[in-house]
């Protein structure tokens, strides 16, 4: 059962703001910023920065570096979420201040390719030029190259578990910590929690069909960097904090993603929000709830950094 917050939004809010199933992309991503701006607070007033790396492949990929007052050097690499389809610097502007507000570390956030004009792997590989850049980059940046995270909720939080895995079979400096919020780890939708949440909480069953339709076009959704859940081995990836809700079509694999890090020895804690309903991370200017998990996530960037 919805919570009387979440309720609230549910009646009142959701369904004059929030994307659906028959818009159209361009439909979808207006709804998405109209619906961020309203729901995430007032945005905390910080140095933010704007650069535009270039990929390999020629194109530029923009991004914001957020840096509060006081910062350890640590920094956090944050993927948006939005289905592979919506969602950009601007729709999550507040809650990356938020997030290097309360965290005390720089938080840069990626506005990588969305589909369905840029299919899988487009937007990992962008996450991914974005993430060796800011090694490569990170003495200029006044960034600490030994105490950087990455992070990301749902479509966001599936490029942030897939470039971990991704990651830690390279050479070079290693994740410190990887923050999973209501990931999308299974892209076969097989689990029991479609069902059980399939309408009434936000993210219904049939968009995020519609979501990964677009996002995975051809591609074989058992790919462990379209499914991180059906990679061989999670063993030595960075020390997970995973924050789910309980009314969210995604919790299931959640749970059972977290379940197999701690398997294999991956440090993780598994928080599970009862009573709201998936995309409520980011509503802190509205949920109790949404500020309680945001400041789950930024203690275990502080206990890491300091």
């Amino acid at each position: 059962m919805l919570d009387a917050e979440s309720l609230a939004l549910m009646r009142d809010i959701i369904p004059r703001h929030a994307p659906t199933p028959d818009m159209s992309p361009a439909e979808a991503r207006a709804m998405a910023l109209a619906l961020g701006r309203l729901l995430q607070g007032e945005p905390v007033p910080m140095e933010v920065e704007e650069r535009a790396p270039e990929a390999a492949a020629g194109h530029a990929i923009p991004l914001r570096l957020y840096r509060p007052s006081s910062t350890t050097g640590g920094w956090l690499l944050w993927i948006h979420g939005g289905g592979f389809t919506t969602g950009g610097l601007d729709t999550h502007d507040t809650l990356c201040r938020r997030l290097a507000h309360l965290s005390r570390q720089t938080v840069i956030s990626v506005d990588y390719r969305l589909a369905p004009e840029h299919r899988y792997p487009a937007a990992l590989d962008d996450c991914e030029t974005i993430l060796d850049w800011l090694f490569d980059e990170a003495t200029g940046l006044g960034l600490d190259v030994s105490r950087g995270a990455i992070g990301g909720s749902s479509a966001g939080g599936n490029l942030a578990a897939a470039l971990a895995l991704r990651h830690r079979d390279k050479a070079g400096p290693r994740l410190r910590r990887q923050i999973l919020v209501y990931p999308c780890v299974d892209a076969t939708m097989a689990s029991d929690s479609f069902a059980r949440h399939a309408a009434g909480y936000q993210l219904t069953s049939a968009m995020m069909a519609q979501y990964l339709d677009y996002y995975c076009g051809p591609a074989d959704r058992r790919d462990p960097f379209l499914s991180p859940l059906f990679a061989p081995s999670l063993a030595d990836l960075p020390p997970a904090e995973v924050i789910l809700a309980e009314l969210d079509p995604l919790v299931d694999e959640g749970v059972a993603y977290a379940r197999r890090l701690r398997e294999v020895g991956v440090a993780t804690r598994t928080t599970l929000f009862d009573g709201v309903m998936h995309g409520f991370f980011a509503q802190a200017g509205a949920l109790t709830k949404a500020r309680a998990a945001q400041e789950l996530a930024c203690h275990a960037l502080r206990h890491e950094f300091g």
